[in-house]
C-alpha cells in the first residue's frame, strides 16, 4: 500500500522511498552507475516477531539496492557491483532518515509493509520421480538429490503446488527466505557456470516500457576478483533472502519483462550476517 514518506515511523519496513540509515553511511554506486536505487527495508525486529526461529538476526534492518538503469541479470560476473545489501545493527536512535539518492529517477513510491508467514515449495518443473516408494529428488549435475520427504503415491504435487501454495494470480509474489518461485529455469545450480566461459560482452537493449538501458545475458568474463569467485562457485547451499516480484501497483517497478528479483546467499554467509555477499539473479516468464 502506498504511503507518504513521513507516514511511516523511523526504522519501519517499507518498498521504495528512502531508507532509515545511521549517520556515517553513504549511499551505494555501482560498476555501472553512480547511485544504485532503493528497493526496501526490512526491519528485522518484525520478522522474528512472527518466528524467532528464522534464520534471521532478530534486530537491526536489511536494505536492499539494486541497478535499474541498467538492469544487470546476473547471468555474467560484470553484473556483480549491480547490487547490494547492507544491514545495520544498531539502535533506533542510531538512525535517520536518508536524503535519498541526487537523481530522483532512481526513487520509488514509497509503500507500508505487511509480513505473514506462509508455505513454500519447490517448483514441480524442477523435482523428479525416483522409486515409486521414495521421495521427490532434484537432479544437480545429473545426479538425483532429495528435495523433500514427500511420497508421490496418490498425491499429485503439482496440483497441490498450483493450488495450495502458487500464490494468487492477481497479485505480486514477494518472499523472504523460503523457496523461490522461478520464472524460468533453477538459479543456484548455475552459479558456478559464471566464472567458466570467454569474455563477451553483454548486448544492450533497451526496456520497452521505461526506455532504460538493458544488458542481456552474456558470456561471462575470464577474469574476476577472487572473493567472486569464491563466493560463485565454493558452495552449492544458497537459500533465497528477498524475491521481489514486478509491482506496478505499489511501489511501481517492474523487472525486464514483467520478472521478478531474486537476491541469493549462502547458508553460512546468512548465518554469519555476511549480506554483502550476495547474488542476484533477474528472470522473466
Amino acid at each position: 500500500m502506498r504511503v507518504g514518506e513521513s507516514d511511516l515511523p523511523l526504522g519501519a519496513s517499507r518498498f521504495g522511498g528512502v531508507p532509515d540509515v545511521p549517520e556515517d553511511w553513504e549511499w551505494p554506486d555501482g560498476t555501472e552507475v553512480d547511485e544504485l536505487a532503493f528497493l526496501a527495508q526490512i526491519h528485522l525486529a518484525e520478522i522474528a516477531a512472527l518466528d524467532p526461529n528464522l534464520p534471521l538476526p532478530s534486530t537491526g534492518w536489511l536494505c536492499f539496492f539494486y541497478d535499474i538503469e541498467t538492469e544487470p541479470w546476473g547471468h555474467t560476473v560484470e553484473h556483480a557491483g549491480g547490487w547490494r545489501v547492507a544491514y545495520f545493527d544498531c539502535d533506533l536512535e542510531s538512525l535517520e532518515r536518508s536524503e535519498g539518492p541526487e537523481d530522483e529517477r532512481y526513487t520509488f513510491p514509497t509503500c507500508a509493509l505487511q509480513f505473514e508467514m506462509t508455505f513454500t515449495l519447490p517448483r514441480h518443473e524442477f523435482l523428479t520421480k525416483g522409486d515409486p516408494s521414495g521421495p521427490f529428488t532434484r537432479e544437480r549435475d545429473g545426479q538425483p538429490v532429495e528435495a523433500g520427504k514427500i511420497v508421490l503415491d496418490n498425491f499429485d504435487y503439482e496440483e497441490a503446488f498450483e493450488t495450495l501454495i502458487d500464490p494468487p494470480k492477481d497479485g505480486p509474489d514477494h518472499r523472504l527466505l523460503g523457496h523461490a518461485h522461478e520464472l524460468q529455469g533453477p538459479m543456484p545450480e548455475g552459479f558456478r557456470d559464471l566464472i567458466r566461459l570467454t569474455a563477451t560482452p553483454p548486448t544492450e537493449r533497451r526496456n520497452p516500457f521505461t526506455g532504460a538501458t538493458m544488458t542481456t545475458p552474456g558470456e561471462p568474463a575470464t577474469e574476476c576478483d577472487e572473493s567472486l569467485k569464491q563466493l560463485l562457485t565454493e558452495t552449492d547451499d544458497w537459500r533465497l533472502l528477498l524475491q521481489l516480484d514486478t509491482d506496478k501497483a505499489g511501489p511501481g517497478w517492474m523487472w525486464g519483462d514483467v520478472g521478478r528479483l531474486y537476491f541469493w546467499i549462502p547458508t553460512e554467509k546468512l548465518n554469519n550476517k555476511a549480506f554483502d555477499e550476495v547474488w542476484l539473479q533477474l528472470q522473466c516468464g
